[in-house]
């Protein structure tokens, strides 16, 4: 988990790609590569959660990637 927070800091969960890194947005970003990575890897289940208040905004980013686009698309559109 800890490895994906860094890893989403570093601007991977800039999922709306407006440059800044939300509490929101790394939370779903860390829980989603978690859990798939546990799936895939370890043949098993991880439900990781980042609990706080608001969608309070981190980081600023210099650039996004293909993968924010992609894991928004599919991803973030289901959430209500």
């Amino acid at each position: 988990y800890t490895n994906f927070l860094v890893e989403g800091l570093k601007g991977h969960a800039d999922l709306n790609q407006d440059s800044v890194i939300s509490f929101r947005e790394l939370g779903l970003y860390a829980s989603h590569k978690t859990e798939q990575y546990v799936r895939e890897h370890l043949k098993s289940v991880q439900n990781p959660q980042l609990f706080g208040h608001g969608d309070v905004p981190l980081i600023k980013t210099i650039h996004s990637n293909i993968f924010t686009q992609l894991f928004h698309n599919h991803f973030l559109t289901k959430i209500p």
